[in-house]
């Protein structure tokens, strides 16, 4: 996009290079058919007070408006964001509860499964000391004969050297 002023030194570069210019005018033509095309603006022309006055209208209009816009869009979005965060924040409460609940109910289950092993458990040592408890009564009664025995047989032959001498 080429500004008045710039075409008029560019049209000056070309003119002393061209010493034509008839030729100068139209390389500037062409280069500024290629500015127009690109930026699709015309800024060569030369516009009145009035117009300038005008466009500076139109944009702080369009400056107004699309600023409206922006921040209608943003306080949408605003209470959009707002509305999603309520509502995760219900459902994160929501999840939370029912964790909750799920952890105590897996927490008493817990409980019970120890309570019923340690009793399990508490049983089976009282089986065992039982158990014990009748084996070493055994064996002491055991020990108890066989002494009982040997000291008959050793009475026995006490009594069989007596009456030998």
């Amino acid at each position: 996009m080429l500004t008045v002023e710039s075409t008029f030194k560019l049209f000056d570069v070309v003119n002393r290079h061209f010493r034509n210019e008839h030729d100068s005018r139209l390389l500037i033509s062409e280069v500024e058919e290629i500015m127009d095309s690109k930026v699709d603006l015309k800024m060569n022309d030369f516009a009145t007070k009035k117009d300038l006055d005008e466009h500076r209208a139109a944009t702080k209009q369009d400056y107004l408006e699309l600023s409206s816009e922006l921040k209608e869009d943003m306080a949408g979005l605003r209470s959009e964001l707002k509305q999603d965060m309520v509502e995760l924040r219900s459902e994160l409460k929501q999840d939370m509860a029912e964790l909750k609940s799920e952890f105590k109910q897996d927490i008493s289950e817990l409980k019970s499964d120890l309570y019923s092993k340690f009793n399990n458990l508490d049983n089976s040592i009282n089986l065992n000391l039982a158990n014990t408890a009748l084996i070493l009564e055994r064996t002491q009664k055991d020990h108890l004969k066989w002494m009982m025995g040997f000291m008959v047989a050793m009475l026995g032959i006490a009594m069989a050297l007596i009456k030998l001498i």
